[in-house]
């Protein structure tokens, strides 16, 4: 339990980051203005909800196995965008496409932390749950000041070397 604790606190740490921060990066570096940087949060939010409402379907009709090798997969896809958008930031296109990627990528991850205790046999009680949720919300609160903290020390380029460790990690941690 307390590993699945780990990835509530890094899954929603990392969404709340990335939909906070890609505006100020896509401004920082010269991708675009203002409302063509919140265009890209607009995608990530929007393609992180339709990934969500799909996430519930799918969940009846695939086991949490394979559940768990796509969310692999879909990390092992951030981990690729967050190096391309180290090495080639200044790309319009791909900062909005790789904001609908991560968005659907990482959409399905909160709903399948939630169901995997009931798929491997655990029992899923009140206290397991206020944990999960806790440490979701401590996720939620850390993760983007840190970002924050890291942007003015070492440039907006620290943001994509953040979700980089960080997709890397679960990456790790889920294979």
């Amino acid at each position: 339990m307390k590993l699945i604790s780990a990835f509530f606190f890094l899954d929603v740490g990392f969404e709340l980051s990335y939909g906070g921060w890609i505006p100020t990066f896509c401004t920082m570096t010269g991708i675009t203005d203002e409302k063509g940087a919140g265009v890209s949060a607009s995608i990530f939010w929007l393609t992180m909800t339709i990934g969500r409402l799909a996430a519930i379907p799918l969940a009846n009709i695939f086991k949490v196995q394979v559940q768990l090798r796509v969310l692999v997969w879909s990390n092992v896809a951030i981990t690729g965008f967050c190096l391309l958008m180290m090495l080639t930031h200044n790309y319009m296109l791909i900062a909005y496409l790789g904001s609908g990627l991560v968005g659907l990528a990482i959409s399905a991850v909160y709903p399948l932390l939630m169901s995997i205790p009931g798929a491997f046999g655990y029992n899923l009680s009140a206290s397991n749950t206020a944990m999960f949720t806790v440490c979701g919300s401590s996720g939620e609160a850390i993760l983007p000041i840190l970002v924050g903290y890291m942007i003015n020390l070492f440039g907006p380029q620290f943001l994509f070397v953040k979700f980089f460790i960080v997709s890397l990690a679960m990456f790790v941690l889920f294979y």
